[in-house]
């Protein structure tokens, strides 16, 4: 028995340090995010696609054989502050799936979603974060030719991985 005991101590000890592992992985990802958006990175679309891989979302790009969401199609207009966003890239998060797809602003023209489906959508314009969240997503404007989502630009306020995490949804 004494030994079955030193067995299994060692067992938990050694999921313990994986687990360790895998989170300081994960902050690690997210504080270099962090530190990108603070200090005005320009390769903030690769950081928002790393913190998502490493958070066990998948990953599909315009480019890529996959498809986008099945559903409604719509041309999408994207605003803050009453103001159109004509960003490079829109990131459409899935939380019911955990995927990743990346929009170009001309697949915007044909963008799809899935309705039934949870979604929270990031860009990045002039090296600040923009979000739709859940909510607004949901409340998106819809009339007869596009669908109007509505942006807030993401306040860096935040001081940790952590709380970057938390304030993304991941």
């Amino acid at each position: 028995k004494n030994e079955l005991a030193k067995i299994e101590e060692e067992r938990k000890n050694w999921v313990a340090k994986l687990e360790a592992e895998k989170q300081q992985k994960k902050d690690a990802a997210a504080s270099e995010l962090l530190g990108s958006v603070k200090n005005g990175g320009t390769d903030l679309d690769l950081k928002v696609r790393r913190l998502y891989q490493v958070n066990n979302f998948g990953v599909y790009n315009s480019d890529c054989a996959r498809p986008f969401p099945q559903g409604i199609t719509t041309e999408a207009e994207f605003v803050s502050d009453h103001s159109v966003l004509r960003p490079a890239t829109i990131f459409l998060i899935s939380h019911s799936n955990s995927m990743l797809y990346t929009y170009t602003l001309k697949d915007a023209e044909n963008f799809k979603y899935d309705p039934k489906v949870i979604y929270t959508m990031l860009t990045i314009l002039n090296d600040k974060l923009y979000v739709c969240d859940k909510a607004s997503f949901s409340a998106a404007t819809k009339t007869s030719d596009k669908t109007t989502f509505t942006f807030v630009q993401m306040p860096m306020d935040f001081t940790d991985a952590e709380e970057l995490r938390k304030k993304l949804g991941v």
